[in-house]
């Protein structure tokens, strides 16, 4: 399990980091938006609110959305949808006292 989460997190940091080098040429290319859009968010929508890979997915996807720009519109209401109902169950949990958020951090790779 370590290694899986480590290769993934290495991954969406690998493909971040590639789409903020290539922002220009992603955004003015629809084909390269279809290759990575699709298969990145069906990872989003199968990775569970809680799951400690949904932060470096996360920032992944808004590396990848950034690039894109305007070629991420179609995909922008899910993803948006689920980002609010993130914010909200995080809200009404530390409101209800049912989570603490103290002392949370990322994933260690170490």
């Amino acid at each position: 399990m370590f290694w899986q989460t480590k290769s993934s997190v290495i991954m969406f940091d690998t493909l971040g980091t590639l789409c903020e080098v290539l922002c220009d040429d992603i955004a003015s290319d629809a084909s390269l938006c279809s290759a990575l859009l699709p298969p990145l968010l069906s990872r989003w929508e199968a990775t569970a609110d809680t799951d400690p890979l949904l932060f470096p997915l996360f920032e992944c996807l808004a590396s990848v959305a950034a690039a894109a720009k305007l070629q991420f519109q179609a995909y922008a209401l899910p993803v948006l949808q689920r980002c609010c109902r993130l914010i909200e169950m995080v809200l009404v949990a530390d409101a209800t006292g049912q989570v603490s958020f103290k002392g949370i951090s990322r994933i260690s790779l170490t």
